[in-house]
């Protein structure tokens, strides 16, 4: 799969495919593309626009607080995995896996050029945001 995330409607089938009966810890199309922006404003304040091409980010929809004993499970939440290419981010998988107790709503992973750096940079950016 290799969806532009700027093609709203071909993103939203994708996770609507996924999150065919869910209706907790969802993420749409509009919060992807959102977030696609967001990470490549802090991604080019660090690397140069040459390096941004390999990057790749991974957006989860988290839990937050504790877990009634009576769910008897980890809940799960919807993930997308991107991948920065020459012509901008495109998602190249949607999925439900265990989601992580994270307060935020996306969990942010960057594997990569110069990982290291940008992921404790863009981390840093968003718990301040």
């Amino acid at each position: 799969m290799k969806i532009n995330v700027n093609n709203i409607d071909k993103l939203q089938v994708a996770l609507d495919n996924v999150q065919a009966r869910c209706t907790v810890r969802t993420l749409s199309a509009e919060c992807v593309q959102e977030f696609t922006e967001w990470a490549e404003l802090h991604a080019s304040r660090r690397l140069a626009k040459k390096d941004l091409p390999g990057l790749g980010l991974t957006v989860q929809h988290p839990f937050g607080g504790p877990i009634p004993g009576a769910y008897k499970g980890t809940p799960e939440g919807t993930y997308v995995i991107l991948h920065r290419c020459p012509t901008g981010w495109y998602v190249t998988a949607v999925g439900r896996c265990p989601a992580k107790a994270n307060r935020k709503w996306a969990v942010i992973d960057y594997q990569g050029k110069e990982a290291a750096l940008l992921a404790h940079t863009v981390a840093t950016a968003y718990a301040e945001a």
